[in-house]
């Protein structure tokens, strides 16, 4: 891109500027049953870092396109407490499960891509959608992280702890939701805060339980 005077030598130098690998903590789930743990790789500072934050500048903006994501614990809670329901109607929790590790990474750029082609963000910039692919795949796919001495790489899912995933996740889930959840998908009825949904349905805890 440097070739081609899309960035500028600062950019590349920025960009290029850490040469750390990341490292992997485990983060005890308390409110799970057997304390499960949640790895997350600290990826602040570290080799592909620079890149995620210049691609999440280009791409922030998308969360626009998203709907009834809750943004914090306290505007969850408060929807919750302003919540209404019909004498049919009940409020039910679905949890998602390791939603990180079990989202299609090129699924996810695809989506991402798709929406920003529809945003036109890209008309006032110097990349193509390639170029952003590329950029998204190098950050993405390329999770090396060190434990114990050893170095690994994460095979499958969005890497927690990358700037990017949470806004890639949330943009997939946005997706999935509109193209497989018909049934609750129904706005202003469903909520979603990171792996959690709260929906408003008329279903009942068996068809919910098949559902």
């Amino acid at each position: 891109m440097l070739k081609q005077n899309k960035i500028t030598d600062q950019n590349k130098y920025y960009l290029t500027s850490i040469d750390d690998l990341p490292k992997i903590r485990g983060q005890p789930k308390l409110h799970k049953i057997d304390t499960p743990m949640r790895i997350v790789t600290c990826s602040r500072d570290t080799i592909t870092s620079p890149i995620s934050q210049f691609i999440f500048r280009i791409i922030k903006e998308l969360r626009t396109t998203l709907s009834g994501v809750v943004c914090n614990t306290s505007n969850f809670i408060k929807i919750i407490t302003d919540v209404k329901l019909n004498q049919d109607e009940h409020l039910a929790s679905l949890d998602i499960q390791d939603l990180y590790t079990n989202i299609p990474v090129n699924k996810a750029i695809d989506i991402t891509l798709k929406r920003l082609d529809e945003s036109k963000k890209l008309d006032n910039l110097p990349f193509t959608k390639t170029d952003i692919k590329e950029l998204l795949i190098l950050a993405l796919k390329n999770s090396y992280f060190q434990f114990n001495g050893k170095f690994y790489k994460q095979k499958t899912g969005l890497p927690m702890g990358n700037t990017l995933s949470p806004i890639l996740a949330d943009i997939y889930m946005d997706e999935y939701q509109k193209q497989h959840l018909h049934e609750v998908n129904i706005p202003n009825k469903i909520w979603r805060y990171v792996d959690d949904i709260l929906i408003i349905t008329k279903m009942n805890k068996t068809q919910l339980d098949k559902y």
